[in-house]
């Protein structure tokens, strides 16, 4: 699943500047390139249709489930 499956279509409509710590960047950076790692070497399970969030001020992660939505407008909820 997409991003709009999960938020709806208005995602693609977000601006702006967000101000980022280079850690919590250098962090996030380094958890998508392990995923990359695990999809290309096919080695261990990545996160697909799983968000994985992080909360850093507490340093926890938790993970939440979500579907394809059939009828979106961005992945057509193709399988």
């Amino acid at each position: 699943p997409c991003l709009a499956c999960l938020y709806g279509e208005d995602t693609a409509e977000v601006s702006g500047t967000f101000p980022a710590i280079g850690g919590v960047v250098g962090t996030v950076a380094s958890i998508q390139v392990q995923e990359v790692a695990k999809y290309f070497l096919e080695f261990g399970e990545v996160l697909s249709g799983r968000l994985l969030i992080w909360d850093g001020k507490r340093s926890k992660f938790m993970e939440v489930k979500y579907n394809k939505n059939p009828s979106c407008q961005v992945c057509g909820g193709e399988k």
